[in-house]
C-alpha cells in the first residue's frame, strides 16, 4: 500500500490478480519447521484484543498446528491514515506465512485524525501482548514472537522492536523478540515533514519519532526489505538502517529486490517468487532464529562417562 500516495482499492486488487495470471504453475514454497508439505489454512476473523473499532486482528494458522510454531504479527500499511488489516495483500500475506508453518495475527490500529504518533504504536504493543498471551492457543510459542509489516506497517514493527518503552509498558522486553521484518518502510527523517503525514507526526523530534537512535546490542534481529523501483519510501533508508545496526552491535540484514515497487512487493507472495522472492526470504529469517532460539533452550550435552582404571591391588 502507498506510503505517500493513494493507490485505489479497485487498483491494488487488480494489480495482484494480475501477479497471480502470470505465475500460474509456481513451485510450492520451502516449508518451516515440521511440516513436509503445504497446510490448509484456517482463518479467524475480528477476534477482540482491545477495546475500539480497530482493536481486533486476524488469526492465520495451519490447520494441523500441534504447538510450538513461530508467531508473527505482521501490520499493514497506509500511512498511518487509512487500510485495513484485511485488504488483500495482507491476506494474502498471512496465508502464505501459515502454509509455511507460522501463526500469523495481522491486528488494526488507530488511524489519523483518531490517533497521532505514537498511538499506533501504542496498539501495536497491545496486539504483541495479545499475541504473546493467546499464542498457546492457536498453536504458537509465546516465546518465539516476531513483528513485522508492510509500508507504515514496517515503520510500527522496526519502532517496536527497536524502542522498548512501547513494550515494556505492556509487560514485554522487546530484546526478547524473535526479529523484525520491515518491507518497503518509511525510516528515515526525510518522512517526519512531508505534507503527506507532517500532521501524524506533529511537534515530535527525530530523536524520538525515528528507529535509528534506538538501535543497539539488544535490538532483535532485523529483516529489512524493499524495491529498487519503490517510489513511495526510498530504499536507501532500507539500506541505512541495516547498516545502523550492524555498526552499533546488532543483526541486521537487508535486501532490495530489483525492479521491484512498493505494492508489487507485495503481490509477489506468492505470485511472482522469481521476481522478489519475499515470502521465502520471510520464511528462511524466521526459520534461522528459530532454530537458534530452539537450541539455546536445549540443556547442553554431556560428555561421555569415561571411566578411569584404578591400579591393581
Amino acid at each position: 500500500m502507498g506510503f505517500l500516495g493513494r493507490a485505489s482499492p479497485l487498483f491494488r486488487t487488480a494489480c495482484l490478480f494480475a501477479g497471480l495470471s502470470l505465475s500460474s504453475g509456481c513451485a510450492a514454497p520451502e516449508l518451516m519447521a515440521g511440516f513436509t508439505e503445504p497446510q490448509p489454512v484456517v482463518v479467524e476473523r475480528d477476534v477482540v484484543f482491545q477495546p475500539g473499532e480497530t482493536g481486533r486482528l486476524d488469526v492465520y494458522r495451519p490447520s494441523r498446528a500441534a504447538g510450538g510454531l513461530p508467531v508473527i504479527v505482521f501490520f499493514h500499511g497506509g500511512f498511518w491514515q487509512f487500510g485495513s488489516n484485511q485488504e488483500l495483500q495482507n491476506q494474502v500475506v498471512a496465508q502464505e506465512l501459515a502454509k509455511r508453518g507460522a501463526v500469523v495475527m495481522v491486528p488494526g490500529y488507530r488511524l489519523y485524525p483518531a490517533a497521532t504518533f505514537p498511538g499506533f504504536l501504542e496498539d501495536g504493543a497491545a496486539a504483541l501482548a495479545w499475541a504473546r498471551d493467546h499464542a498457546a492457543t492457536y498453536g504458537g510459542d509465546p516465546d518465539n514472537l516476531y513483528v513485522a509489516g508492510h509500508s507504515a506497517g514496517a515503520y510500527i514493527a522496526v519502532m517496536l522492536a527497536a524502542d522498548g518503552r512501547y513494550l515494556a509498558a505492556r509487560g514485554l522486553d522487546h530484546r526478547r523478540l524473535g526479529g523484525a521484518i520491515g518491507i518497503a518502510g518509511p525510516y528515515g527523517e526525510w518522512f517526519l515533514d512531508h505534507p503527506t503525514v507532517a500532521p501524524v507526526f506533529a511537534g515530535i523530534p527525530a530523536a524520538q519519532a525515528l528507529p535509528e537512535p534506538f538501535l543497539g546490542p539488544g535490538t532483535p534481529p532485523l529483516l529489512l526489505v524493499s524495491g529498487s523501483w519503490d517510489v513511495f519510501t526510498r530504499p536507501g533508508d532500507t539500506r541505512h538502517l541495516a547498516e545502523v545496526a550492524r555498526a552499533r552491535g546488532g543483526r541486521a540484514e537487508a535486501i532490495l529486490y530489483p525492479m521491484i515497487g512498493h505494492l508489487d512487493i507485495m503481490m509477489s507472495l506468492p505470485w511472482l517468487p522469481s521476481f522478489a522472492p519475499l515470502s521465502s526470504d520471510m520464511a528462511r529469517f524466521i526459520q534461522a532464529r528459530s532454530d537458534q532460539r530452539l537450541a539455546a533452550r536445549q540443556p547442553p550435552r554431556q560428555p561421555p562417562l569415561r571411566l578411569t582404571a584404578l591400579p591393581a591391588p
